[in-house]
């Protein structure tokens, strides 16, 4: 149990300080684009780079399957023989190296056909249209490439090696936004940045390639064999989330459309942004589950049923925790953090940016509990995630006639909250074994405390602040002292007496070493 805890920690510390060096650099990269690019020109970028959304959507559910089965692969043997047999390892990878072999076929066919679609139907000029036809290429083929690294990323997750799969992502992920910094400032055009988005593609896939050699030889050296059993069995499972993922995509990744196609594309960058800024802290709370989801497979799969509530309870409620930070904070001194950031006139109203929040609060909640529920082979989600889909879509093409940014805003939440806020929930307790009753006391209400305390603390600092010292003083002070605040808070409100008891012993451990 200790090797478990110890590579949990691990996989959750490099995940943790990964996010953060991005979102810290992902938040600089952005006043850079607004200051080099025209908001026309900003507004196609983001129209075209979806980013991870569009990857999860185009890799077809394959990659978190494929991660589980090595998981759970790697569970059964131990359990079987009491060693590590890789033949099973082995072949699940052979089957996912075809799945992924076709899936880049169709991949790059498609992009094919979608440049030849733009060259016949832009009407902008023939310098502009082969501009943009060669953006979406070099944006279509970087993907193309970070999808076919799925293989390798679950690869090294499935066999344990979550930190050393997050850390190759995190590099990556900094040598692109460094590159797009460069190239915003050299050149200033689309094109340039697409490129970027190219070299992550090939970075991603070369770099887990040759560590998948390095740190699962034992399971990349057998020759394993194509199971017909295997590839139906993977193909049904993550065409099931595929369909979640795919409704996820049209509950939040529409609303760039609608705005694009309504309102207008020069409007999408200052809306994107701040999104963006709050899904910075989502990003970063649901990462925890991301985490566990390798060892919630294999406690599933042993039965050891105390050690996995464990789990989730402390994935809710550090998750949730840092969500409810994270909010208090934006609400408190969102008008300032826009200010410094973006500069003056570029703050979107603390209307949507409170939207926002509780939108992204209660995506945190049922992701969460989500993530954790399909570790255990549980795939259930795609139907109310289609049905979510189709009700945003809906919903806000009403809403964005007739309240703009803010009706695609509102749009959003109201379909969450008809379907996945409740739904998801639901189901996902359910297969957790954890009742209504004990997630409430165990879990939402310690949150629930926190948040009062920060909010309640956060508005007395605030106003105190605003008496005597300026803006960029009082969001500097009064968000430090409610970050100092969380920790003490969550020291002793969101982690059990014998969570920390077994902190401590590992953090003198690490320290003896």
């Amino acid at each position: 149990m200790n090797s478990v805890i110890g590579a949990a920690g691990r996989a959750v510390f490099a995940v943790w300080f990964s996010r953060v060096v991005v979102i810290v650099m992902g938040l600089v990269v952005i006043p850079v684009l607004f200051d080099q690019l025209t908001q026309k020109e900003l507004g196609l970028w983001m129209l075209m780079n979806a980013g991870g959304a569009l990857i999860q959507l185009l890799d077809f559910g394959v990659l978190p399957t494929l991660t589980r089965r090595i998981a759970i692969s790697t569970a059964i043997e131990k359990n079987r023989k009491g060693i590590n047999s890789n033949e099973r390892g082995a072949n699940i990878i052979c089957c996912g190296q075809v799945i992924y072999r076709y899936l880049s076929l169709i991949l790059v066919s498609l992009l094919i056909l979608l440049s030849m679609v733009l060259m016949l139907t832009t009407s902008v000029d023939d310098n502009d249209s082969s501009l943009l036809v060669a953006s979406v290429l070099f944006i279509g083929l970087g993907y193309v490439f970070t999808i076919a690294s799925g293989v390798w990323q679950s690869c090294l997750a499935g066999s344990g090696y979550v930190a050393l799969n997050t850390f190759i992502l995190f590099v990556v992920t900094l040598v692109t936004i460094g590159l797009q910094i460069i190239f915003a400032y050299e050149f200033s055009n689309l094109i340039s940045l697409s490129v970027t988005v190219f070299i992550s593609g090939i970075l991603t896939f070369y770099v887990t390639k040759y560590f998948s050699s390095l740190k699962c030889s034992s399971i990349v050296s057998v020759k394993g064999r194509i199971k017909k059993s295997y590839v139906r069995s993977l193909l049904l499972m993550s065409s099931k989330y595929w369909l979640m993922i795919l409704g996820a995509f049209l509950v939040l990744q529409t609303d760039r459309y609608f705005i694009s196609v309504f309102i207008g594309v020069d409007s999408l960058p200052l809306y994107q942004a701040s999104y963006q800024l709050v899904n910075n802290i989502y990003i970063f709370s649901v990462s925890l589950a991301g985490a566990f989801s390798v060892f919630v497979s294999q406690m599933w799969r042993s039965g050891n049923n105390v050690e996995l509530f464990r789990m989730i309870k402390i994935a809710i409620r550090i998750g949730l925790g840092l969500m409810s930070l994270g909010i208090v904070c934006v609400l408190l001194f969102g008008e300032e953090i826009f200010y410094f950031w973006l500069g003056e006139g570029n703050f979107i109203g603390r209307n949507i940016l409170l939207v926002f929040c509780g939108l992204l609060f209660l995506e945190a909640q049922h992701v969460i509990l989500c993530s954790l529920a399909r570790a255990t082979e549980f795939e259930r989600f795609a139907s109310i995630a289609l049905i979510a889909g189709v009700v945003n879509v809906v919903i806000t093409y009403f809403l964005v006639l007739e309240f703009g940014l803010y009706g695609v805003a509102l749009g959003t939440l109201i379909a969450q909250l008809l379907t996945n806020n409740w739904y998801v929930v639901y189901l996902s307790l359910k297969r957790l074994n954890i009742t209504l009753m004990q997630y409430m006391k165990s879990m939402l209400i310690p949150v629930l405390l926190v948040f009062i305390l920060l909010y309640s603390v956060g508005m007395l600092i605030n106003w105190i602040l605003s008496q005597s010292i300026g803006d960029g003083w009082r969001l500097l002070l009064g968000s430090g002292f409610l970050a100092i605040l969380f920790i003490i808070s969550s020291w002793f409100v969101l982690i059990d007496s014998s969570d920390r008891i077994i902190l401590i012993d590992v953090l003198r451990k690490r320290v003896n070493k």
